[in-house]
């Protein structure tokens, strides 16, 4: 239910290659992105996680990259302007082929072209197959042949598991493309639909009416007229009538229920746009009313010539002028969605290349499927990207890609749940159709192939492009059965999804009530959505709900941030979800990516919570082990435009760093050792938490080629390079947002850039990590935020209050307000 859409993007594009419902950006391609490439990408790393062997796309990669850069300047400040390597990926039982063969052409299969008044129904179900060319040296080549001599190869499967795999995953993808005959009807009696000759004659109304679709008030147009679903499992659909090219649109509301297994539909998942925009006018069960020309475009596009199309659109399938049953609607919208036929992805805005995007997606998922399904007797152990795919993608076909990519319906919330709900679903734009599948296992290889990835962020628009790869990567991904064991948590699934769009900050927490997770999912809600509430009633909702629900209730603290965007007069330790976030330091549901600061605590934490509306408050115990006396800035601030001013507060703004940290911190091994794990919270660039000698010693050293190249300017060797670039993405994908600081009593540490002098640096009993807490005179304090401190991580402060020697560290309770 995309009812989040705005304006902002709706306005026609000037340039007929580019979609008119691209998201907008701050800046060109070709400088500044802004929150692109920030949390957007950093986030997830949890997905990225979840490529594991036994899953449907075995071994589709085994190198991921992270970039953490916030803007183009951050990259610039940490030279991170390659964007990638030429690593060569472990692929299953393959090794490089001899330069005399390559893959040539990957058959995959085509979008059907011409009108979309076509009947799809007859559409051919897809098959992939594969060619390769054997080129010739030129001087032996013959000069009556083209240069190329294309042969066909027979295929041997690797093994039979891999085969199982390839036969799921193309099984799935014609799935996606065959027709739900149940909802394409001949018989023009269906439900409540009257017969076609006695409908109201419309054509001599038409332009009569038509001159009104541009001017007509939205309060005065004639709208659908609705009667009471019958039952708490009905709903509504539209049968559209048969139609060709400008013939009026008409259709018939009729309902149907879930629990009757012979109710068939096509859902569509779209974005509705401006809700004040320009209306058109249909025929509705034989009346005339007004609909949202974005949904009247959608329903034209999908209207077949000579049969009856079931599909369920919630603008025009829920009255949304009846509080209660918009409000049961939303609450069964998963249900709605996974009991579809089959889930219709409709993308807006024109867009002269969609077959070629499409065409490009469906060649690259075909590469690494053909490749998977076998090998030619040449091939051993090994082989470069550039075997797979090289000869099947180019710059052109990635910028294709990554238009799809650009288009703003992968930014919004509410689709998540919409596509992951959907037992088969297709993506259709300006009347090109391509399975989903297909597009999902395309966001997959580029995200976890380095050299696709470093050929897709190389690529002019991919900087407006790559939130919407990513959030398509995750809807992807959601679904796949490490996620459906219960592995995440419902607050895994707000932090995951809390970089797409909402119009409506509730929805922020209802559109993810839908999503497989350990405490939501189909009937499991813990709360219905009520559209009458305030955020701050939601909000008090959810942290109640999560605390009472979660293995590690405190882990919810990490979500809180503060920013001109947070609600005033708000207790400071409930998260404010409406708020941009950043990348979290304590919230993962990944063992090896979690702390435990509380770690050999024992008994149950202290939690108390006031819940009386003037004096709400949470109490809690801990330790305080620092206080803070010194802050700095780590990734530059905005910078300006100009090359010569940037390239100059760069450089001040490194001297700046090398300054302060030079004189907050004494120069040893052991400081340069803490400070190596601050500037990335004690993680590797993967987002990985680094543990055991060879691996501190490994990132320590990684820190000192990192500081040698960009912070003092010296020139290293390859490795040394590649070592410093990695370790820049783990410091750009953690200090968004955040400073570096010093403290008396711990020395040092990562927190939120809200923090100020005077801080206290404390470990509450139950958090996974150390909280910055400003005092407000005896124990009443206000929460400032999550922070990283080296040596606090894993319950040293336990075993520091525990040991009987030790008078440092006493327990204190602590009433944030």
């Amino acid at each position: 239910m995309s009812s989040d859409g705005s304006s902002s993007d709706d306005s026609a594009s000037s340039d007929g290659d580019m979609s008119s419902d691209s998201c907008s950006v701050s800046a060109s391609d070709n400088g500044d992105y802004g929150d692109l490439a920030g949390e957007e990408e950093a986030q997830f790393n949890d997905i990225d996680g979840l490529l594991p062997d036994d899953s449907e796309l075995g071994e589709a990669g085994t190198y991921v990259q992270l970039d953490g850069a916030e803007s183009d300047d951050r990259r610039q400040f940490y030279g991170d302007d390659d964007h990638g390597s030429n690593s060569s990926e472990r692929f299953s039982r393959a090794k490089k082929h001899s330069h005399k063969t390559k893959r040539d052409r990957i058959m995959a299969p085509h979008s059907p072209s011409g009108s979309s008044q076509c009947d799809d129904s007859q559409l051919p179900s897809p098959f992939i197959n594969a060619t390769v060319s054997e080129e010739l040296p030129r001087e032996t080549q013959d000069p009556n042949t083209t240069g190329e001599q294309e042969r066909s190869i027979s295929l041997v499967p690797a093994d039979e598991d891999t085969a199982q795999r390839i036969r799921s995953l193309e099984l799935r993808i014609k799935r996606d493309l065959s027709h739900p005959q149940e909802a394409y009807l001949r018989n023009r009696t269906y439900g409540t639909m009257p017969s076609h000759d006695t409908l109201p004659s419309v054509e001599e109304e038409q332009l009569c009416w038509n001159c009104f679709d541009f001017f007509l008030p939205a309060v005065l147009a004639p709208t659908p007229r609705y009667t009471a679903l019958p039952a708490p499992s009905s709903l509504r659909v539209i049968a559209i009538h048969p139609g060709r090219d400008d013939d009026v649109l008409t259709g018939t509301l009729d309902v149907l229920d879930l629990d009757d297994p012979g109710a068939h539909y096509e859902a569509i998942s779209y974005r509705w746009g401006c809700p004040n925009g320009q209306l058109k006018s249909m025929i509705l069960s034989g009346r005339r009313v007004y609909i949202n020309s974005i949904l009247s475009a959608i329903l034209l596009s999908l209207r077949l010539r000579t049969r009856v199309r079931i599909l369920w659109a919630d603008a025009l399938c829920i009255n949304q002028a009846d509080h209660m049953e918009r409000r049961q609607q939303v609450g069964m919208m998963q249900r709605i969605y996974s009991r579809a036929s089959r889930v219709i992805i409709h993308l807006r805005g024109y867009n002269n290349h969609v077959r070629e995007c499409f065409l490009a997606i469906k060649d690259l998922a075909s590469a690494w499927i053909t490749f998977q399904k076998g090998r030619n007797g040449h091939d051993g152990g090994y082989a470069s990207s550039n075997n797979i795919y090289g000869n099947v993608m180019d710059n052109v076909k990635m910028g294709r890609i990554a238009e799809v990519f650009k288009n703003c319906y992968w930014t919004r919330l509410w689709v998540v749940q919409e596509v992951v709900s959907a037992r088969a679903a297709v993506v259709h734009w300006n009347g090109e159709v391509i399975s989903w599948t297909l597009v999902g296992l395309a966001t997959t290889l580029i995200r976890n192939n380095e050299s696709l990835w470093k050929d897709f962020t190389s690529v002019k628009m991919s900087q407006s492009s790559r939130a919407g790869l990513m959030n398509a990567y995750l809807m992807y991904r959601l679904p796949s059965p490490r996620f459906r064991s219960n592995s995440l948590s419902f607050l895994d699934l707000l932090r995951l999804t809390r970089s797409f769009k909402v119009t409506e900050p509730l929805d922020r927490i209802y559109a993810t009530l839908g999503l497989p997770s350990r405490q939501t999912g189909h009937e499991r809600t813990f709360i219905s959505p009520d559209y009458r509430l305030l955020q701050q009633g939601l909000y008090t909702r959810v942290f109640y709900w999560v605390v009472n629900t979660h293995e590690t209730p405190l882990e919810i603290l990490s979500a809180v941030r503060h920013t001109a965007q947070s609600i005033p007069s708000f207790p400071t330790w409930i998260p404010q979800w409406h708020v941009d976030p950043i990348r979290s330091i304590g919230s993962s549901h990944h063992r090896s990516m979690k702390f435990d600061a509380s770690k050999g605590w024992s008994s149950k934490p202290l939690l108390q919570v006031c819940w009386k509306l003037n004096e709400r408050n949470l109490t809690l115990e801990g330790f305080i082990i620092g206080t803070i006396t010194s802050s700095q800035e780590i990734l530059p601030p905005s910078l300006p435009r100009s090359g010569r001013k940037r390239t100059r507060c760069m450089i001040e703004h490194k001297q700046d760093l090398i300054t302060w940290i030079t004189q907050q911190f004494p120069a040893s091994e052991h400081v340069q050792s803490r400070m190596s794990l601050t500037l990335t919270a004690g993680q590797d660039w993967y987002g990985t938490i680094v543990q055991g000698q060879a691996a501190l010693e490994r990132h320590r050293s990684c820190f000192q080629n990192w500081t040698l190249q960009h912070l003092s300017g010296q020139e290293l060797d390859a490795g040394s390079r590649e070592d410093a670039k990695k370790y820049g993405r783990g410091v750009q994908t953690v200090c968004r947002g955040r400073k570096l600081f010093a403290a008396a009593g711990c020395q040092m540490g990562l927190g939120p850039e809200t923090l100020m002098l005077g801080d206290t640096v404390c470990v509450l009993l139950g958090g996974p990590v150390p909280y910055i807490l400003r005092s407000l005179g005896g124990n009443v304090y206000h929460f400032v935020g999550e922070c990283y401190v080296p040596d606090y991580m894993f319950g040293e402060a336990i075993v520091e209050w525990t040991t009987p020697t030790s008078t440092s560290l006493n327990p204190h309770k602590f009433i944030l307000k």
